[in-house]
């Protein structure tokens, strides 16, 4: 079943889709049968980016759009499966820092070869251009949400 999208602004229309693909997206992933959720190697593939202990769990939540308190939770649960480590800061002992373990990194590299398929069958039919297009309109509205959040997060301190 699709949103009437005759029967709605296209604004109202990909602002839906947006939600629900997200959370189609997150179950369909989910139901792949891995070891971990799709949140969860969500966060392990953006620390594959970085450097050891380059991100507290503030900076990882910011990246998976997430609270701290949901980040913390997800590199404990991680941690307990050996794919994460969490170190306190060593000059500000409150921020706790996030990489990878090494059985972590074997599991993003192999898993990584799986996503690459899944996301070839997401976007079949998508030209280069569509892809271009889509990511440029995706990265402004991301700025935009960014945008809202400072305005409206300044009027409430």
């Amino acid at each position: 079943m699709f949103f009437p999208a005759d029967k709605m602004s296209a604004k109202a229309y990909i602002y839906g889709m947006i939600f629900t693909m997200s959370n189609r997206m997150q179950c369909v992933g989910d139901r792949r049968g891995e070891e971990v959720t799709t949140m969860q190697y969500f966060m392990m593939a953006n620390l594959t980016i970085y450097e050891d202990y380059q991100l507290n769990l503030g900076q990882m939540a910011q990246l998976l759009g997430t609270s701290r308190q949901n980040a913390r939770k997800m590199a404990d649960l991680l941690m307990r499966k050996g794919y994460a480590d969490l170190q306190k800061d060593k000059l500000d002992g409150r921020n706790i820092r996030v990489a990878l373990t090494e059985k972590g990194k074997d599991y993003c590299l192999g898993r990584e070869k799986r996503e690459s398929g899944y996301l070839e069958e997401l976007f079949q039919g998508f030209d280069e251009e569509l892809l271009k297009e889509m990511k440029r309109g995706l990265t402004d509205l991301f700025e935009n949400v960014a945008k809202y959040e400072q305005k409206h997060s300044e009027k409430e301190n």
